[in-house]
């Protein structure tokens, strides 16, 4: 078993984007590890996965802290197209279990001037929190 909660912490914070790249491999299996799938146990009928609350909870904090890294690297002008994809996977990975990621992502790809959540998001995080 890996020790996330000492590798992560370095790999995040080495201001590295091939690190952080690393560190977001591994929260991906951080968040698998210790679930379970359920045969027939989702919706119509559909197999679903039941997360270790532990992990799942671990595995999202720490992809927000790589999201604001990436965030920062890209504002440094540090491998921007890799850390722009970052940014973006780090949302798509929240996107199932956080509504602000999901608006976030899907207006990645849409011209700026048709944007209707992030001009806005502001006014609406209220309500897309509650």
């Amino acid at each position: 078993m890996i020790a996330y909660n000492k590798l992560l912490p370095n790999l995040i914070s080495s201001h590295d984007p091939a690190q952080l790249l690393d560190a977001f491999s591994l929260i991906r299996e951080l968040e698998r590890e210790g679930s379970s799938t359920v045969v027939g146990g989702g919706e119509h009928g559909r197999d679903s996965v039941r997360f270790d609350d532990t992990n799942f909870s671990l595995a999202h904090d720490y992809n927000k802290q790589i999201r604001k890294e990436a965030n920062a690297l890209l504002k440094s002008n540090k491998s921007p197209s890799e850390m722009l994809d970052l940014y973006y996977k780090t949302h798509l990975f929240d996107a199932p279990y956080d509504f602000d990621s999901f608006c976030l992502y899907i207006e990645k790809d849409r011209d700026p001037k048709k944007r209707f959540y992030l001009p806005r998001r502001k006014q609406l995080l209220p309500c897309v929190e509650a």
